[in-house]
Order: C-alpha cells, then sequence, then structure tokens
C-alpha cells in the first residue's frame, strides 16, 4: 500500500515546492536539517510553510497540528 506525501516517501520524490528550492532544499532531508536549525525560534514564527504539499500556515500551532498530522516538516519562513 502506498502512502502519497508522507515524509518516508517523500525523499523519493524529488519535487519540493518553488519556495524551498529558492532557499537551496533539496530534498526532505533537507528540509528536516533546516527545521531542526530552526528549532530554538521556531514558534515564535507568524509565516510557516509546508515544502511537501505547500501549504502555508499563519500560525504556529496550525503548522505544528500540519506536522503531526501529516508528518511533513514545515519551515518558518519569516
Amino acid at each position: 500500500m502506498e502512502r502519497i506525501g508522507r515524509v518516508a516517501d517523500a525523499d523519493t520524490t524529488p519535487r519540493l515546492s518553488v519556495r524551498a528550492r529558492a532557499l537551496g532544499l533539496m530534498s526532505v532531508t533537507d528540509v528536516k536539517l533546516a527545521v531542526l536549525r530552526q528549532q530554538p525560534v521556531w514558534w515564535n514564527g507568524s509565516q510557516y510553510h509546508c515544502p511537501v504539499c505547500e501549504a502555508d500556515f499563519a500560525s504556529p500551532g496550525s503548522a505544528a497540528a500540519h506536522t503531526i498530522a501529516d508528518q511533513h516538516p514545515v519551515l518558518r519562513m519569516d
């Protein structure tokens, strides 16, 4: 059974959002590392972006809920 859009499957799909690629992120692994670097200040943001499904979020709560529900790494963009 194939699960599309999950982080476990996403590294086999090289396509990330244009916004993520503009930041030099070329794989889900790159995105995960970027999120880890943002960890100390991640919750203080007001703009978030999921490079896997190209969703945008205006609060850390909704971004975190997306990460938990869909297992996608979400970048703080501000």
